[in-house]
C-alpha cells in the first residue's frame, strides 16, 4: 500500500475538520429536511382543498361571493362562476371595488342603495344579514335576488362573505297568491265585470316582463272582448272583431289537442307577422271553462318562448271562469227579480224602476212620456173554457206582439194576469200616444191559433200622458188603469182607444 505524502496528509485532514461540523449536525438537517417536505406537502394539500372548495362553491344553485372592507369600500375577491349562469356575466366583471364595476349596473338603483347601507351598518355590529333585491340580467329580465351574508373581523379589515340565490320564482307566487284573492274578494263584492277582468289582466301580465295581456268571452253567439292589459292599439282594435261562436269552439278543440301556440283566428297572416313588430314573440291561450264548458279565452303575448308560466295562464282562466259564472248568476237571478217568467217581459217592479226613469229623463229633455194600460178582452172565458196552458199560451203570443209593435226604446211589462203595460219614452209630441194605442189596438184585433183552436183576441187601452196628466209614477199609473176600465166598460170590445 502506498504511503501519503504531507501534502495529501494535509488535504485530508483539511477535509475532515470541514466536515466534522456537518456530521455533528446530520441529525439537525433532516430536521430541515422532514420540515421543508412537511410545508411542501401542507402548501399542495391547500392548494388541492382550495381547488375542491372552488368547484364545491361553483357546483351550488347559488352564488358564493367574498370579499372584505378595505379603503372605505367594499372589494369583491372571489365570486363563483354561477354568477355568469345567473346574471349573464363573466365572473371576472364582478372582481374589485363593488361601487365601480359590474354591481351597480345588475341591481335596481334603489335597491342597491338600500343593500350598501345595511352592509355598511352590518360591518359595525357583524351580525349576519338577509337581504332582498330586484336585479337584471343581460338581457334586462328582471329577478329577484336573495343574498345571505356573513361577517368576520380578521386584523384590521372585515371579512365577507354571501351566498345568492335566485328566488324571482317564489316572489312571483306570493305575489300571484296575493292577487288572487284581492280578485276572488272583487268577484265576491259584485264589482263590474269589466272591472274584474281589467285586474285579472293586469294580474297576468305583472308576472312576465313586457307582456300584454286579453280576455274574450261568449256573448250572444259572439266571442267579444272584455279586457286587455299591455297591448298596443291596433292588437286591441283586431280583438274586438267578433268570433263566432262555431269558429270559436272549433279554436277550442284546436288548443285543447295542440300544446303549441295556434293562432288567434281573430288575426289574418299579415296581422300576425305585425305582432312581432310589437315585439310579441309568442302567445298562449287557455280556454276558460265552466262545467266543463268553454266559454271564453285568456291570451297571453310574450316576448319570448322561454318564459311560460302555466301556473299563471292556470290561475288566469280559473278567476275569469269564477267571474264570468258569477257575473251570469246574478245576471241570471236579477233577471228573474225584474221579469215574469211566463213571458220574459218586465214585471210590475222594473215597469215602476223604467217609468220612473222615463220621466226624469223627460224632465231634462223637456219632452214627455206615453204610458198605455192593456187589458185582454174575454181572457177569463178562454183561460176557464179551454186550460191554463191555452191561457198562458196566449199570453205569450200577446207579449211578442206587443214587443214586435213597439220600439226597442220602449218598455212593455206584464203587470199581472191578463194585464199589460207600455212606457212610450222621450216623445216630442204627445198625440204620439194616440196614434201608438190606435195601432196596438188594430193589431191586438185578431185571431190567434193555438193547438187545434182559433181564438178571437181582442184588448181594452188607456192611456197617461207625462207629465199632463200626472206628476208621480202613481198618479199616472192610476189615470192610465181607469182609462183602460172605462174603455172596457164602454164594451169597447174592438180595443177602440179611450182616455
Amino acid at each position: 500500500m502506498r504511503e501519503f505524502n504531507e501534502h495529501e496528509i494535509d488535504i485530508i485532514q483539511s477535509a475532515s475538520a470541514a466536515a466534522a461540523p456537518l456530521l455533528e449536525n446530520a441529525e439537525l438537517f433532516d430536521q430541515l429536511r422532514a420540515e421543508l417536505r412537511h410545508r411542501q406537502q401542507t402548501e399542495t394539500e391547500l392548494r388541492r382543498s382550495k381547488t375542491i372548495y372552488q368547484e364545491l362553491v361553483n357546483s351550488l344553485e347559488g352564488v358564493v361571493w367574498e370579499g372584505e372592507f378595505r379603503d372605505g369600500g367594499l372589494h369583491c375577491t372571489f365570486i363563483s362562476r354561477q354568477a355568469e349562469r345567473l346574471f349573464g356575466y363573466s365572473s371576472e366583471r364582478f372582481l374589485g371595488l363593488r361601487e365601480s364595476n359590474l354591481w351597480t349596473q345588475v341591481f335596481q338603483p334603489d335597491d342597491w342603495a338600500a343593500m350598501n347601507l345595511r352592509l355598511r351598518h352590518a360591518t359595525k355590529t357583524l351580525e349576519p344579514l338577509e337581504i332582498e333585491a330586484r336585479a337584471y340580467d343581460d338581457q334586462g329580465e328582471l329577478m329577484w335576488i336573495q343574498d345571505r351574508i356573513t361577517f368576520a373581523q380578521v386584523d384590521d379589515s372585515v371579512r365577507v362573505r354571501g351566498l345568492m340565490v335566485n328566488i324571482t320564482e317564489h316572489k312571483r307566487s306570493v305575489r300571484l297568491e296575493r292577487e288572487r284573492n284581492q280578485i276572488l274578494e272583487l268577484i265576491a263584492r259584485n264589482i263590474e265585470l269589466e272591472e274584474v277582468m281589467a285586474r285579472i289582466c293586469e294580474l297576468a301580465t305583472s308576472q312576465f316582463q313586457r307582456a300584454g295581456c286579453a280576455i274574450s268571452a261568449l256573448r250572444a253567439g259572439n266571442l267579444e272582448l272584455l279586457a286587455t292589459h299591455g297591448l298596443p292599439n291596433s292588437i286591441r282594435t283586431w280583438l274586438q272583431r267578433p268570433l263566432e261562436e262555431t269558429a270559436f269552439a272549433t279554436w277550442v278543440r284546436q288548443l285543447e289537442s295542440n300544446t303549441q301556440s295556434i293562432s288567434d283566428p281573430r288575426f289574418n297572416h299579415n296581422e300576425q307577422e305585425l305582432i312581432l313588430k310589437h315585439d310579441f314573440r309568442a302567445t298562449r291561450s287557455l280556454p276558460i271553462l265552466v262545467s266543463n264548458q268553454a266559454i271564453g279565452v285568456v291570451t297571453v303575448y310574450l316576448p319570448s318562448t322561454s318564459r311560460d308560466n302555466f301556473r299563471v295562464l292556470h290561475t288566469t282562466t280559473e278567476l275569469s271562469a269564477i267571474a264570468i259564472d258569477r257575473n251570469t248568476l246574478l245576471e241570471q237571478l236579477e233577471y228573474r227579480a225584474t221579469h215574469d217568467p211566463l213571458t220574459n217581459l218586465a214585471n210590475r217592479a222594473l215597469y215602476q224602476e223604467r217609468l220612473t226613469l222615463a220621466m226624469r229623463q223627460a224632465d231634462l229633455q223637456k219632452s214627455s212620456v206615453g204610458l198605455l194600460y192593456i187589458d185582454l178582452d174575454n181572457f177569463k172565458f178562454v183561460n176557464d173554457n179551454f186550460s191554463h196552458a191555452t191561457g198562458d199560451e196566449l199570453l205569450k203570443n200577446i207579449a211578442r206582439q206587443l214587443i214586435a209593435e213597439t220600439s226597442a226604446a220602449s218598455t212593455v211589462a206584464r203587470l199581472g194576469g191578463d194585464e199589460f203595460a207600455v212606457i212610450l219614452p222621450n216623445l216630442e209630441q204627445p198625440e204620439e200616444v194616440a196614434q201608438i194605442s190606435a195601432q196596438l189596438a188594430k193589431s191586438l184585433t185578431t185571431k190567434v191559433v193555438i193547438g187545434t183552436h182559433q181564438h178571437e183576441v181582442s184588448a181594452s187601452i188607456g192611456m197617461a200622458i207625462y207629465p199632463r196628466d200626472g206628476s208621480t209614477t202613481d198618479e199616472l199609473s192610476n189615470i192610465a188603469d181607469h182609462s183602460m176600465y172605462s174603455a172596457k166598460a164602454s164594451s169597447m170590445s174592438n180595443a177602440k182607444a179611450k182616455r
